[in-house]
C-alpha cells in the first residue's frame, strides 16, 4: 500500500475510496498496538488528506453529500482525531468545527449512511468515542436529535409517497430508489437513529422505528435473504453488507437490542444462516462487497447476541480466506473494478479492507473487533 499508493498519490481524499482511509487505517494501526510508528505513519497521509478537504467541500455542496464515507465529514473526523492524538486541541476543535457546520448549515440532499444522514449522525459518534472526553459531546445533543428527527420526518414522507404510510423509506444517491440495504437504504439509516437515544424516548419516533423494522422483517424471503434492488426487487441475488442478508441482519439485531422483540432477532437469524450458507463470496475481501463485509457481519453478531456460534463461522470463513490465494496472495488477489481507485478503496477494495480485519484480529481478537468507519470505536 505505501509503495502503490502514498500520500502523494493522485486519490480522493474520502474515507471510502482515498488518502483519508489510509489515514485512518494507521491512526487504527495506532490505537490496536500502542506503536507510536503507525502514529508517524498516518501523518503524511493526514496531511495529504487535509490539503483535500476544502476542495472536497465544494464537490459536496455539488452534490450534497454529508455522509461519513463519501463527503469532507469523515476527513475532517479523521483530521480532528490525528490531532487529538498530536495532543493540539485547538486543531482538534477546528475540525470538529467543520462537522458541527454540516448539523447548523444543512443535511444534504440524502439520509442514507455512506452520503448523508445517517452517516452524519455516525461522525457525531465517532468523535465522542475517540477524542478525548471533553465533559460535554463534541456534537451538541440537540443538533444530533435535531437531525436524527428530520430524518424520520422525511423518511416518513417519502414512505406515504411511495404508498407504505406509517413506516420509513429514504431515496438513495445512486438511482433515486428505495432501497434496503445498509449503505443506501433502510437498514442503514434505521441503524444508525438506533443509536440516538432521545429518539427512543419519544413515542412517534419510536412507532415509526418499530413499525418499519417489523416492514423490513416482512420483506425476508424464505431463504432467509433480502431484496436487493440494485438487480430487482424480486431477485434473490446478493448476499453481502451493503445489499442482503448481511448488513440487515445487523440493522434487526440493534433493534432487538434496543426493543427486546424477539421478531427481530429471529429474522436476523435466518439472514445470519443465509449468510452462512451463500456468503462465501471469492470475490474479494472488501467490507462493502465481498467476504470482508460478511465476516464484520458475523463478528457483530456474536458480540450483539453473546452467541460464539457467529465468532466460529467468522473465523472459519477466515480459514477460507487463508487457503484461497484468489483472497489471500497479493499476486493473484482479484482487482474490483470499474469503480475509482476500486482495487485500493477502502470499503470496496480487496486490500485496504484486509488491513482493517487482519489489525483488529491479531491485535485485539474476535471479540472486541470492530469494523472501522461503521461501528464508531476505532
Amino acid at each position: 500500500m505505501q509503495r502503490q499508493r502514498p500520500p502523494s498519490h493522485a486519490d480522493d481524499g474520502t474515507i471510502f475510496s482515498g488518502i483519508g482511509a489510509r489515514a485512518l487505517l494507521y491512526l487504527k494501526l495506532h490505537e490496536a498496538t500502542g506503536d507510536p510508528k503507525f502514529l508517524a505513519q498516518a501523518n503524511p497521509y493526514v496531511d495529504a488528506m487535509a490539503a483535500k478537504i476544502e476542495s472536497q467541500k465544494l464537490d459536496d455542496r455539488a452534490t450534497g453529500a454529508t455522509g461519513f464515507q463519501w463527503s469532507h465529514i469523515g476527513m475532517s473526523c479523521v483530521a480532528a482525531l490525528a490531532a487529538d492524538r498530536a495532543g493540539d486541541a485547538a486543531k482538534a476543535g477546528q475540525y470538529v468545527q467543520d462537522v458541527r457546520a454540516a448539523f447548523t448549515n444543512g443535511d444534504g440532499t440524502y439520509d442514507d449512511f455512506d452520503s448523508g444522514g445517517a452517516g452524519l449522525l455516525y461522525a457525531a459518534r465517532f468523535l465522542d468515542e475517540n477524542l478525548a472526553p471533553s465533559g460535554k459531546p463534541y456534537i451538541p445533543r440537540p443538533l444530533v436529535y435535531g437531525l436524527a428527527s428530520r430524518i424520520i420526518n422525511r423518511g416518513s414522507a417519502t414512505a406515504t409517497a411511495a404508498g407504505h404510510p406509517g413506516v420509513m423509506q429514504w431515496h438513495g444517491p445512486n438511482d433515486d430508489g428505495l432501497w434496503l440495504g445498509q449503505s443506501h437504504g433502510v437498514a442503514g439509516v434505521v441503524q444508525q437513529l438506533l443509536e440516538v437515544p432521545e429518539l427512543l424516548e419519544n413515542a412517534t419516533a419510536l412507532g415509526f422505528l418499530r413499525r418499519t423494522l417489523d416492514w423490513v422483517v416482512s420483506q425476508q424471503f424464505a431463504s432467509g435473504n433480502f431484496p436487493t434492488e440494485y438487480y430487482n426487487a424480486t431477485e434473490d441475488v446478493l448476499v453481502q453488507w451493503d445489499h442482503g442478508a448481511p448488513g440487515v441482519a445487523a440493522a434487526l439485531l440493534a433493534g432487538w437490542r434496543a426493543f427486546g422483540q424477539a421478531s427481530y432477532r429471529a429474522s436476523a437469524e435466518r439472514a445470519l444462516e443465509c449468510v452462512w450458507e451463500r456468503g462465501l463470496l471469492l470475490k474479494g475481501l472488501m467490507n462493502c462487497h465481498g467476504i470482508g463485509g460478511n465476516i464484520w457481519m458475523q463478528l457483530y453478531a456474536a458480540k450483539l447476541t453473546g452467541d460464539l456460534k457467529y465468532r466460529y463461522r467468522a473465523l472459519a470463513f477466515l480459514g477460507t480466506v487463508l487457503s484461497t490465494p484468489l483472497l489471500s496472495n497479493l499476486t493473484q488477489m482479484r482487482q474490483p473494478q470499474p469503480l475509482p481507485n476500486a482495487p485500493w478503496g477502502f470499503w470496496t477494495g480487496s486490500i485496504e479492507s484486509s488491513i482493517e480485519l487482519w489489525t483488529d484480529l491479531l491485535y485485539r481478537g474476535p471479540a472486541n473487533a470492530s469494523m472501522t468507519g461503521w461501528e464508531a470505536r476505532l
